[in-house]
C-alpha cells in the first residue's frame, strides 16, 4: 500500500460505525447518505437529478429507476483545472471482506475513476479499480471484491485529464455486501455458465479490414470456430503491441490469459518485430473482459498497461522454443463475471485430452472479425507433431480443418480437469501452426505451460 497523506486530516475526524452503516445508497434521498467529500479535493461531489444537468452529467437517466426523475452522485468537471480531482469518501469500515458494488456512467475520454481502500491506522492506500477514459456513457457495473485486515476507508474518485473537453462522472446505487464477490468465490477456471458448452452462434458480417499486424506483417485468427458468449472465457485477455509507441497507431494482436490477479501470461514472439524484441510497458495496452473488439461499452471492460514485461531468459529471436512471456499487471485486478484467473495445470495435460482454444485470429475466409471465438481441440502425441520440443504441446481440431491463426498468438488452450471440480487449466499459449489449418487438418503448437510452471512461479514470485 502507498501513503495517502492527502486524506489524513479529514480521515482523523471519522468515528468507528457499525459495517455498512449507510453505506448503500442510491442517492435519491437528496444528499450523499454516510459518503462525504474530502475536504482536500478541488471538485465536490453532490446529489443531483438527471434531468437537471442536460448535456454536462451524460447521464440522462439515473440507474435506479431507469428515469429523469431519479437521482445519482454528480460530479462535474468543468470549471476545474487539469488534474483536478474529486474524492468521495466512505464512512469507516471495520476489517472484513465483503463486495463493493456500484454503477457509474463516464462518456468523455477526459478524466480517470478510480477506487482506493484506504487502511486507517497508517493512510496507506491500495487501488483496486481504474478506468481510464470515455466509458460509453452509459450506466456500467463496478464489482470489487474487498479484503481488509485492519479497519478502512473506501475512496470513490474522479481525476479530471489534460483536455480540454469538458467532463462529468456519476455514482448511482452504491451497495455492500459482507460476502464475496460472486466469481471471487468461483475459483480459477470457472466461469458463469458452469459446465454448460456454448452453443454454435452465427457470426454477423466482419467489419473491414483494421491496421492490425505483426512481425510477419499479418495477423493470426481463429480458423472454423464459434462465437464466444462474454464471460465465457474469462481469463482472455486482448493484447496490443505498439512496436513504434501507442500514437504510432500500428499495433501487432495477441492474446494472453490472466493466470492471477496481477499476473498475464502469453508468447514472447508477440513482442518480437523490426524494433527488436519489446520490453517497455508503455508500448503495450491490455483489455480485460472483451469479447467484441469493436466496442467500447461492454460490461466489465477495462484496459491497461502492463508494469512489468518479463520474457524467458532462454528465448532466443528466430526460434519457435522458450515462447513464454509473463506480464505484471500495475495492480491486482478484480475478479466478477466476465474477468476471472485460470487455473495453472496440476500435472502434465495426457494425450487425448479435450481442450478449447480461443482468440480473435483470421476465420476461415482470411478476414479479420471483431468478435471472440473458441475451437474445440485435443491434445496429441509428439508423433503427430514430428518437430515438437519438450516445452510444447500440440492440439488439433476435434473436426473439420479448424485452427488458430493469425491474431491467436499468445492466447490459451484450455483444458477441463475432473479432478479439480471440471476447472479449465492452461495447457498451452498458442506459439505458431503449419498452415493455418488451410483445407487440411493440421496440429498447431502451443507454448507447454505446465513444462514453464517452475519459472511462472519463481518469476511471479521474485517480482
Amino acid at each position: 500500500m502507498k501513503p495517502c497523506s492527502l486524506l489524513v486530516a479529514l480521515l482523523g475526524s471519522f468515528v468507528v460505525g457499525t459495517l455498512q452503516q449507510n453505506l448503500n445508497c442510491n442517492f435519491d434521498s437528496g444528499n450523499l447518505c454516510s459518503w462525504t467529500n474530502n475536504g482536500n479535493a478541488q471538485i465536490k461531489w453532490a446529489s443531483t437529478a438527471a434531468q437537471n444537468n442536460g448535456w454536462r452529467s451524460w447521464a440522462k437517466t439515473d440507474h435506479t429507476t431507469n428515469a429523469g426523475t431519479g437521482r445519482y452522485a454528480y460530479l462535474q468537471t468543468y470549471s476545474s483545472g487539469a488534474g483536478s480531482r474529486g474524492d468521495l469518501l466512505s464512512p469507516l469500515m471495520t476489517a472484513r471482506s465483503g463486495c463493493l458494488s456500484f454503477w457509474y456512467n463516464v462518456a468523455q475520454t477526459n478524466g480517470k475513476l478510480e477506487v482506493l481502500l484506504v487502511r486507517k491506522s497508517d493512510y496507506a492506500s491500495e487501488k483496486v479499480l481504474v478506468r481510464d477514459g470515455g466509458q460509453g456513457g452509459i450506466w456500467l457495473q463496478a464489482r470489487i471484491t474487498v479484503s481488509m485486515t485492519s479497519d478502512y476507508y473506501i475512496l470513490i474518485r474522479h481525476t479530471r485529464g489534460s483536455m480540454s473537453v469538458e467532463t462529468g462522472a456519476a455514482i448511482d446505487d452504491i451497495q455492500f455486501s459482507t460476502r464475496a464477490c460472486s466469481s471471487a468465490g468461483r475459483g480459477c477456471g470457472k466461469n458463469r455458465y458452469g459446465t454448460r458448452q456454448v452453443r454454435n452462434v452465427t457470426m454477423d458480417a466482419p467489419p473491414p479490414p483494421r491496421n492490425e499486424t505483426d512481425d510477419e506483417g499479418m495477423v493470426r485468427r481463429i480458423i472454423e470456430g464459434q462465437v464466444s458468449p462474454q464471460g465465457h472465457w474469462p481469463w482472455i485477455v486482448h493484447i496490443r503491441t505498439f512496436p513504434g509507441g501507442v500514437s504510432s497507431g500500428s499495433f501487432m494482436q495477441c492474446g494472453g490469459s490472466l493466470i492471477d490477479r496481477q499476473w498475464v501470461v502469453t508468447a514472447t514472439h508477440c513482442f518480437e518485430s523490426d524494433y527488436g524484441t519489446i520490453k517497455d510497458p508503455s508500448k503495450i495496452v491490455l483489455y480485460f473482459g472483451e469479447t467484441d473488439v469493436r466496442s467500447q461499452i461492454e460490461q466489465s471492460q477495462f484496459s491497461l498497461s502492463p508494469s512489468g514485461v518479463y520474457h524467458h531468459p532462454n528465448r532466443r529471436s528466430g526460434s519457435h522454443r522458450f515462447d513464454i512471456t509473463l506480464l505484471k499487471l500495475p495492480y491486482k485486478v478484480n475478479l466478477n463475471d466476465n474477468i476471472n484467473v485460470v487455473c495453472l495445470p496440476s500435472s502434465a495435460i495426457p494425450v487425448g485430452t479435450p481442450c478449447v482454444a480461443a482468440g480473435w485470429g483470421l476465420d476461415s475466409s482470411g478476414s479479420t472479425t471483431a468478435k471472440l471465438k473458441h475451437i474445440h481441440m485435443s491434445i496429441v502425441s509428439q508423433s503427430k507433431c514430428g518437430y515438437l520440443k519438450d516445452d510444447q504441446v500440440c492440439a488439433i481440431a476435434n473436426s473439420g480443418y479448424g485452427d488458430v491463426c493469425k491474431g491467436d498468438s499468445g492466447g490459451p488452450l484450455v483444458c477441463k480437469n475432473s479432478r479439480r471440480n471440471n476447472a479449465y487449466e492452461i495447457a498451452g499459449a498458442v506459439s505458431y501452426g503449419a498452415s493455418c489449418a488451410a483445407k487440411q487438418r493440421t496440429p498447431g503448437v502451443y507454448a507447454d505451460i505446465f513444462h514453464f510452471k517452475s519459472w511462472i512461479q519463481t518469476t511471479m514470485d521474485n517480482n
